[in-house]
């Protein structure tokens, strides 16, 4: 009885936070869709090699952040449910799971938009979050490392968003990641294999969303040929 009323607790917090996060979502769109240019306030090298995608992906963001949001909205909370029957270790997974998820969200957002400061803090909490989960996912760091990369991309240190990248498994299968290595690449004068990357990029067939932001990019970077 003691365990099922701890279940209870935890389903219950978080349909909460979920519904909450659902009843924000217009209110949250709304100033994300009308907010300044992202690009403004950036390193200035970082600014320059990055600024056309940032306010390319702004549009794309704040469709995201829609689907994210109701996709996590009132009645998206079966693995919560169905921790029921499980034992704590695997509620607790889940409870971290869905911090992850809201965490990767939030941080991407900040760093598009400017707001590093935050998204550094949120960074050492998604660390530590991940490394707990590396016994049941030895993936669960791949999205600390590819944000602390962005960060430190979009602040102008080159050298160590490439040291991140390459911590990155599975980068050369993320193309809109991959994009931004190429470009921390160029920045760091290694423009053979920069161009490599870009070529891969320009050339891919399938396109998403983000494919799709980064390809055309791909395609101007090696148009422009400096």
């Amino acid at each position: 009885a003691v365990v099922q009323n701890r279940h209870d607790r935890t389903r219950d917090a978080g349909a909460s936070r979920r519904r909450d996060q659902y009843a924000n979502s217009q209110a949250m769109v709304g100033p994300v869709c009308d907010a300044q240019p992202i690009h403004a306030g950036l390193h200035p090298q970082a600014q320059e090699q990055c600024g056309e995608l940032a306010r390319n992906s702004k549009q794309a963001l704040c469709g995201f952040e829609i689907f994210g949001l109701q996709h996590r909205g009132p009645g998206s909370s079966q693995n919560a449910r169905s921790a029921r029957t499980g034992d704590q270790k695997q509620l607790e997974n889940i409870e971290n799971t869905d911090k992850i998820n809201s965490l990767n969200l939030s941080i991407n957002h900040n760093i598009l938009f400017a707001h590093y400061e935050e998204a550094e803090k949120q960074l050492i909490e998604l660390e530590k979050i991940s490394k707990e989960m590396l016994k049941m996912n030895p993936l669960s760091m791949n999205g600390f490392y590819k944000f602390s990369a962005h960060l430190n991309l979009m602040k102008g240190n080159i050298n160590e968003a490439i040291d991140f990248f390459n911590k990155y498994s599975g980068l050369d299968q993320d193309k809109y990641y991959y994009y931004f290595y190429a470009l921390a690449l160029k920045a760091q004068g290694n423009k053979v294999e920069s161009d490599k990357i870009f070529t891969q990029i320009a050339d891919e067939s399938f396109v998403n969303w983000q494919n799709a932001i980064v390809r055309d990019l791909a395609k101007a970077q090696l148009n422009a040929g400096n």
